[in-house]
């Protein structure tokens, strides 16, 4: 009976703990859990002289969605885009965290700045072509996606990460649905 009672709050430790490091919509690393990596990433890119690409993606419009289908239809448009990102990176042993409402970021690892445009580049064209049904009406989205690099830009995550939103706002100020 003890044994039985050990394995099962062990079974549930993993499960809280998982739950912890996990958003809860669309099952992508938290913001929390992404900012301990990303340190993780700049010690390690300094130590092994390695770089990462990372990118920092935010849903163009996302706010219409909402107005025009109310808040469910958002959040299918969340889960459906994490999907699409999860599945287009499923080979780049990539880091991928729901960083806040509708933007994302991704750790790119061993890739450095013009590789990791050109995979946020194709990632922009794989999110644009994506298909979406809400309420019986197909519609598209599409995103901004800024990228830095380690050591290119910087090796400190806040300045990495402060570089990368602002990189993802100049490609919304130029437009959207773009990569800058």
């Amino acid at each position: 009976d003890f044994g039985g009672v050990a394995l099962e709050n062990g079974e549930l430790f993993k499960k809280t703990q998982d739950l912890a490091i996990h958003d809860g919509l669309t099952s992508l690393y938290t913001k929390g859990y992404f900012l301990e990596r990303l340190r993780e990433e700049c010690k390690r890119a300094v130590r092994k002289d390695e770089p990462f690409a990372l990118l920092m993606l935010d849903t163009d419009h996302f706010k219409d969605y909402n107005d025009k289908f109310g808040h469910t239809a958002g959040d299918i448009v969340l889960k459906e885009l994490s999907q699409n990102i999860t599945e287009f990176l499923k080979s780049s042993n990539s880091i991928i965290s729901r960083f806040g409402g509708e933007e994302f970021c991704v750790i790119l690892p061993a890739l450095d700045k013009n590789k990791g445009y050109d995979i946020a580049e194709q990632l922009r064209l794989s999110i644009e072509e994506m298909k979406i049904i809400l309420r019986k009406q197909e519609t598209r989205i599409t995103a901004s996606i800024g990228v830095t690099s380690c050591p290119d830009d910087s090796c400190d995550e806040n300045e990495l990460i402060f570089k990368a939103d602002r990189a993802m706002y100049e490609a919304k100020q130029k437009g959207r649905n773009r990569v800058c």
